[in-house]
């Protein structure tokens, strides 16, 4: 459209030149000050830069409009264009002013030197400018934000692409971007626990109480009166140990602290500390000062101005001292806490259980034969009341933990040896335990634990303590009621009403447990865990240690997906019942790629002749998959792996580094091994990942290729990136080469959903916080993944399940060679993007006391997924992520599908907030479908009398 490109350039920016900016600024990397890093400068030479800009850029575009060689041209049209070019420019010149070139810089790659710190607030300003011009673009804030982010700015680059998507609540880039990144810099927990009301409550309560006696303690006898008391003036000081939100650090100031120090390590989480805490006015800012930094390099004289009176932190996990409080503690307390001072929390006692569970079996190990994968992790974190288990033993209280006494001289305490009573044979997986952390040292011990389980292991209905707390944040004057005793109790009992998991700790091997029921086990803990152990007894009969791999590289998810054989029987079509010397198995692997270990297994187990070299497979993985498969195929098989692996990133979206994974890995190791003419080209490596499919290897020069691939992730969700990679295959491979794709049909199921308990997962619930942390929504996710849809508390809002077919294979082709079937890719499949919208009816709630009472508000949808596959007779076979025959409603075809025991569900969440469908008729659902990027659901109110 524009023919003076470079001069467009030169005119919006050439005051730059003419009035240069301050260049006083300094790059600050403390939150302590008070202004923003990327603030700019508000000179006289600013000021008119700002003005001379503004009206230049205005002119400017008048001009364009008004001078279209095209005077018929839809003016939306012609904005919209020059919106797009003016992003660009802009883009362009924010990166070479920073940059000093146009290309994407990331400081995490090394690359700190190359930015010129000082002229961000300018580039930053242009953005700002250019917004005033164009409100209404989402890309020009999500080029802003992703311009910030390639600077490590992550929390401004978030605000950048809310805001884009408050603009466009459908932009993908910006969807993309920001799931991503927030995915990466907050854990999902952190919702849970600011969520905790009794954590909460509790927390303010032990702050309150330690303040109150601090002030009280400095009441001396005056020498003058000797019935009247003279009071230490000097203010009381705080310190925050991983302020987090600053959540702890606002409540200390509500509960009459004069200054509070909020000391936190991640840049990111500082920020958002700052930004809640200048939320709640200035009198609550004023006496907090967050430090950027880790406690053990704050200084006195330099961050603080002398030793504080208390210390307040929640370093702790569902293990207890995972996140190191024991030496964080020992550090503060002889650099930074005066002599008289207090620390919250005090000690706490740990609680255990022995417990029998075939699906944490399952999520800790794998066994074919008489070997045995196992996770190295030393323990994992689950919350009890959500996994199938039978209790073995009476919970009990092992031990007692001082969090800040701890004998640095030692590696560990002393072991505490105790008798466990069993309540019935079993096979004992693992230990799980629990705590109560006593926020005071005056706290009252607690007598027990309350009941978990009955006998037969069904969880007890259990409700919060606290849920008649109401008032008692800022302004509370009284105290907080039943339920709030300083104390933080973490037990199963509590269910997802508790904003913590238990910590399950893996046996070194699985142990009968048989006559006479009881068993010795062995407590003790280090700077940074418990340790559990049974000792030898003749209830015991323990497992064998040898055949045993521990590998610290691999998860959960990757040993629940070798357990599962429905699944590996369901990819292993019956093309696979014996071997080819001239046929190839390309699987593309999720994860740590441990899929093929378990699928070349049952293999061999079901058809003898079946090689356990690998050799006829070609298994695309993430890169440092390779080193994970090797390592178990020579661990089970005994042999080396001698197929081909190729690395690939598919999460990394890029479809150059893609293509080249399988134009130069898999499509060549599919090729005849006696083509001399392409085995020269792939040593010289001239296979090109732009290779078209008309230019690519002659029909004769390749094998006969099954193709497996994973399509969904083990969290529930599409995997990003397969969709194009398969593609890239069916495009490249010959048709009557290809003897089966499984699976064959990919289907994505979503369900409309009310759910409290899902938003109160994802997002911050002001009533439980007592402060104002809304901003932490910021870090909230569109996508909700690991999801038990059958333990979720949820109402449907639609009759049925809405679906959509993701990817298809057409029907086997009977034109081809005698013997060798061949297939076709439906035109679906190839398309980039696509978007399929459904409008559908709102069932009628009124009778649901729950809904009513919330104003029928529509959370989110859950996201399922159904595969099928062809068998060799034509037969059909099918799989579920989801057993859809557990609830109300069901699904046509819910008699045919199998379900897949260790895929998860997800859930996509309504943007921003809850939709009110009080008195909405349809809701309209969108389910956006992108090879690069897999699948997204979105919501919208869809109202007839307004169309």
């Amino acid at each position: 459209m524009f023919h003076h490109h470079h001069q467009l350039q030169q005119l919006l920016f050439q005051t730059l030149d003419e009035h240069q900016c301050d260049n006083d600024q300094q790059r600050v990397v403390s939150t302590t000050n008070t202004q923003h890093p990327l603030s700019s400068s508000s000179s006289s030479s600013m000021r008119r830069t700002k003005r001379t800009f503004g009206s230049l850029l205005k002119t400017y575009l008048e001009a364009i409009v008004a001078n279209q060689d095209n005077p018929q041209s839809d003016i939306k049209v012609i904005n919209k264009e020059v919106e797009e070019e003016v992003v660009l420019i802009l883009v362009r010149h924010a990166r070479e002013l920073v940059f000093g070139t146009v290309m994407e810089t990331n400081p995490c790659e090394g690359n700190e030197g190359n930015i010129d710190f000082d002229l961000v607030p300018r580039a930053v300003w242009l953005f700002e400018q250019t917004a005033t011009m164009f409100p209404h673009t989402a890309s020009l804030k999500y080029e802003q934000g992703m311009f910030l982010y390639s600077l490590g700015y992550f929390f401004d680059t978030l605000e950048q692409l809310s805001l884009a998507l408050h603009i466009d609540p459908t932009h993908p880039l910006a969807l993309e971007s920001k799931e991503n990144i927030t995915n990466m810099l907050v854990e999902r927990w952190h919702f849970r626990m600011l969520n905790d009301k009794s954590r909460n409550a509790n927390y303010f309560h032990a702050i309150k109480k330690a303040i109150s006696t601090i002030r009280n303690s400095r009441g001396v006898k005056s020498s003058n009166h000797a019935n009247a008391l003279d009071h230490d003036a000097s203010p009381i000081t705080v310190l925050d140990i991983g302020a987090g939100s600053g959540l702890l650090s606002m409540y200390a100031v509500a509960c009459g602290a004069d200054h509070v120090y909020a000391c936190e390590m991640n840049t990111t989480m500082a920020r958002m500390a700052s930004s809640c805490i200048h939320e709640n006015g200035q009198a609550m800012a004023s006496k907090i000062t967050v430090i950027n930094k880790l406690s053990s390099d704050v200084e006195i004289g330099v961050d603080i101005p002398r030793r504080v009176d208390l210390i307040v932190t929640e370093l702790v996990d569902a293990g207890l001292l995972g996140e190191h409080i024991i030496p964080t503690l020992a550090d503060a307390k002889g650099r930074l806490l005066a002599n008289e001072g207090m620390i919250i929390p005090s000690h706490a006692d740990v609680y255990c259980v022995l417990v029998s569970s075939p699906l944490l079996q399952y999520q800790c190990s794998y066994t074919s034969g008489s070997k045995t994968l196992r996770l190295g992790d030393k323990y994992t974190c689950d919350t009890l009341s959500q996994i199938d288990h039978e209790l073995l033993s009476n919970p009990m209280c092992i031990g007692h933990v001082k969090l800040s006494a701890f004998d640095e001289s030692q590696d560990t305490n002393d072991t505490i040896i105790s008798s466990l009573p069993l309540w019935k044979e079993g096979t004992a997986h693992a230990i799980v335990s629990w705590f109560t952390l006593y926020l005071l040292p005056d706290c009252i011990p607690q007598a027990g634990t309350r009941d978990l389980e009955n006998e037969s292991g069904s969880r007890r209905n259990t409700s919060e303590t606290t849920s008649n707390v109401n008032m008692w944040g800022l302004q509370a004057k009284q105290e907080l009621g039943d339920g709030i005793n300083c104390v933080v109790c973490t037990d199963p009992s509590q269910g997802m009403a508790c904003g913590w998991d238990q910590c399950v700790h893996f046996l070194p091997t699985f142990v009968d447990i048989r006559e006479p029921l009881t068993t010795d086990i062995a407590f003790s803990y280090t700077r940074d865990q418990l340790v559990f152990s049974l000792s030898s007894h003749p209830s015991c009969e323990h497992g064998d240690l040898r055949d045993i791999l521990q590998m610290d590289e691999i998860g959960e998810a990757d040993v629940s997906c070798m357990n599962d054989t429905g699944y590996a029987s369901f990819l292993m079509p019956d093309y696979l019942n014996q071997a080819h010397p001239e046929t190839k198995t390309v699987m593309l692997c999720k994860g740590s790629g441990l899929f093929s270990v378990a699928f070349q297994n049952q293999r061999c187990e079901q058809f003898q002749e079946i090689s356990s070299s690998g050799r006829d497979l070609v298994i695309v993985c993430e890169p440092e998959a390779e080193h994970v498969i090797r390592t178990c195929w020579e661990f089970f098989f005994s042999l080396p792996f001698d197929g081909s692996i190729v690395p690939c990133n598919m999460e990394g979206q890029d479809d150059a580094i893609i293509a080249d994974s399988i134009m130069n890995g898999v499509i060549v190791a599919c090729l005849q091994t006696n083509d001399v003419d392409h085995q020269l080209t792939r040593e010289r490596g001239l296979i090109s990942p732009t290779t078209s499919p008309t230019t690519s290897p002659t029909p004769s020069t390749f094998m006969n290729v099954h193709i497996v691939w994973e399509p969904i992730e083990s969290s529930g969700e599409m995997r990003v990136g397969v969709l194009h990679a398969l593609s890239l295959l069916t495009q490249h491979i010959p048709n009557e080469h290809i003897v089966s794709v499984c699976p064959s049909l990919v289907r994505v199921n979503t369900l409309p959903i009310h759910s409290n308990e899902l938003w109160r997962r994802t997002h911050v619930d002001l009533d439980a916080t007592g402060v104002d942390v809304s901003l932490f929504d910021i870090f909230s996710t569109h996508v909700f993944k690991d999801i038990v849809a059958s333990h979720l508390p949820f109402d449907c809002l639609v009759e049925h399940p809405i679906s959509a077919t993701v990817w298809q294979l057409s029907d086997m082709d009977e034109g081809g060679d005698e013997g060798n079937d061949c297939v076709n890719i439906t035109q679906d499949a190839g398309k980039e993007d696509r978007v399929e919208s459904f409008v559908v009816p709102v069932m009628s709630l009124s009778e649901n006391d729950e809904v009513s009472h919330n104003n029928n508000m529509c959370h989110g949808a859950l996201v399922w997924f159904e595969f099928e596959r062809q068998g060799q007779d034509g037969s059909r076979h099918l799989l579920s992520t989801f057993n859809a025959q557990q609830q109300s409603w069901s699904l046509e075809r819910c008699d045919e599908y199998g379900v897949a025991t260790h895929t998860l569900q997800s859930a996509h969440m309504c943007d921003f907030r809850p939709l009110h469908i009080l008195e909405v008729e349809q809701l309209r659902v969108d389910i956006n479908i992108s090879k690069m990027r897999g699948v997204r659901v979105q919501l919208f109110i869809s109202n007839p009398h307004l169309e």
